[in-house]
Formats: C-alpha cells, structure tokens, sequence
C-alpha cells in the first residue's frame, strides 16, 4: 500500500495550479521584498524553491517527513528543514515572514487554543518587523458539508483519479473529517491509497480577533485566481 504523501505534486498541481502560485509568490514579494522566511507546512517546496530562485533566504517546517524527503531531492543547497509540528518544533532562528498557505492554519490549530500557541510561537521566531502570511477558504464563504471534488487525468504515463469527499462536519465547532482517495490506473487497477483529514475551518474575523490580542496589526490582501482570504499580519 502506498502513501498519499508520496503523490504531495500531484495533488498540489490539481488543487493550486501553476497560476495560482505564481501569483502567491508575487504577493509575498510585494509584501517582503527581501529577508529570512520559514515556510510553515512547506509540503515538497511549491513556494520554497521559487523563493530560493527569487534570492530570499529560506527554512522549511513540515511534519510529514515525505514531503521533507520529495523537497531535498529537489534542493541544490543546503536549507534549514524542520521534520515537526509547529507548535511543538524547537527553532532557534529568527525570521522576518512566516508563511502559512493552503488552508494549512486549519490543520496546524483545530481550536482557540492552539491557535493562541500558534500566535504565542510565532511572536518569539519573528522580528521586530516580522510578518505572517496566512492562507485559508473563510467559513463565511464555504460550506465545508458540501466539498466534494473529483478529478481525472495523467500522471507519469498512467492514469488517476483523486477524490476529495468531507464526510462529517461539526457545526458548532467547524472542525470536518475528510476523506483523500487517490486511484492509480496502468491498464488494470494498480492501487487506491486513501488518508483521512481532520480540519478546523477559521472565519477571518475570527483569527483576526485573536491575532490581535497577541499584538499583531492585521491587512487583507486577494490574488485574482481565487477567492480565498491571504491574511498579512504584523507585529504592533
């Protein structure tokens, strides 16, 4: 049986194509125009090696070590790369931004609390003109009940389909359980690897309010390929 972390590109190329990251990376630059960066749930470096090539100085944190594994094949220099959960990971280096993509922030923090910690972590790496840069859907925008995706295409000569189905969702807290189901077709059927996925679905108000209690001044921003919340917080 494989696993789904293994096929982290292809997913990623069927979730946020081409367009959308290089338009993520064009509002990085327009907020940060040099500077130390801690990629926060880097995945295989979708954002990361794109900055290296920009001329950012990068670090990378995933807690999935085969998305560790697939961005050092592609590395040609040495990056700072932590294997842990961010509340959690022991960082001794301070960064000028920190980002958080892909509605990453709803897998890192299910409640209150561990988003205070997230806020508390984040003060402590960042300097004193830090910023953070968190991506995520806004619960006033979806219905998490209703996300229900498939898609079919080719991935290096065989055929897939991917599906991405939330099966239960808990309204009063907005946390859903979803299934990931990737089948890979060579003439018959080679194998279906499935992964279950908890998330807490954030409202923009809601991080917003709680950012600043832990002294962060908050800006919206918006690329024109999506419609999702790019959040830009900053150290008061």
């Amino acid at each position: 049986m494989g696993n789904l972390s293994s096929y982290y590109d292809l997913i990623a190329s069927i979730t946020k194509n081409d367009e959308v990251t290089r338009q993520e990376i064009a509002l990085i630059q327009k907020h940060l125009k040099s500077g130390h960066i801690l990629d926060i749930a880097c995945g295989s470096g979708r954002h990361l090696i794109p900055l290296l090539h920009l001329g950012y100085d990068l670090s990378g944190l995933d807690s999935n070590n085969i998305h560790l594994k697939l961005l050092s094949e592609k590395l040609n220099r040495k990056v700072q790369l932590y294997n842990a959960e961010f509340n959690r990971a022991v960082i001794s280096e301070k960064f000028d931004a920190l980002l958080l993509f892909w509605n990453s922030l709803n897998e890192i923090c299910h409640d209150n609390n561990e988003l205070n910690e997230f806020f508390v972590k984040s003060r402590t790496i960042l300097n004193e003109k830090g910023i953070i840069i968190i991506n995520f859907d806004d619960i006033k925008e979806i219905d998490p009940i209703n996300l229900d995706f498939e898609y079919k295409g080719e991935y290096e000569g065989q055929s897939f389909k991917y599906q991405f189905k939330v099966q239960e969702f808990d309204r009063r807290n907005n946390i859903s359980k979803s299934i990931e189901r990737l089948t890979i077709y060579s003439g018959d059927l080679v194998e279906t690897i499935t992964a279950e996925l908890i998330q807490k679905w954030w409202g923009s108000e809601e991080v917003s309010s709680i950012a600043n209690d832990h002294g962060f001044r908050i800006e919206l921003d918006k690329i024109k390929a999506n419609n999702e919340i790019y959040m830009i917080l900053k150290k008061a």
